[in-house]
C-alpha cells in the first residue's frame, strides 16, 4: 500500500509540474496547486527515505480520486476549484452538475 500511494502522489507531482498555463494568471490557483504539489512531493520523499508510515485505504482511495481528477482536468487546478464554470473539464464535477441542473428546470 505505501507503494502504491507514492505512485499516485508522484504521479500528481508530475502532472501539476509539467502543467503549461494559458491565460491569465490567479494567485489563489497558483497557491493551490502549489501546496498540493509540494504536499504530494513531501510524501514521495518520505517514502524514499523510510519515514513514511502505511496509509490506510482511505487515504489511498482520495489521493487516486485526485489523481484521478488532476488527470482529467490535464493539471488545471481551476478547474477543479470552479464547478460553475460553463467548461468543466473533470468528469467528477460534470455529473453531479448535470444532474441538479435537470433537477432545476423540471
Amino acid at each position: 500500500m505505501l507503494i502504491i500511494n507514492a505512485v499516485i502522489c508522484s504521479l500528481i507531482v508530475l502532472r501539476l509540474a509539467l502543467f503549461v498555463r494559458t491565460g491569465r494568471h490567479r494567485i489563489f490557483i497558483s497557491i493551490c496547486a502549489y501546496l498540493i504539489t509540494v504536499a504530494a512531493g513531501i510524501e514521495v520523499i518520505h517514502t524514499v527515505y523510510g519515514i513514511a508510515t502505511v496509509p490506510s485505504y482511505a487515504e489511498v482511495f482520495l489521493k487516486a480520486t485526485l489523481c484521478i481528477a488532476i488527470f482529467q482536468t490535464r493539471g488545471n487546478v481551476a478547474h477543479l476549484l470552479q464547478p460553475n464554470s460553463k467548461k468543466v473539464g473533470s468528469r467528477l464535477v460534470r455529473i453531479p452538475r448535470a444532474q441538479t441542473l435537470k433537477t432545476k428546470h423540471r
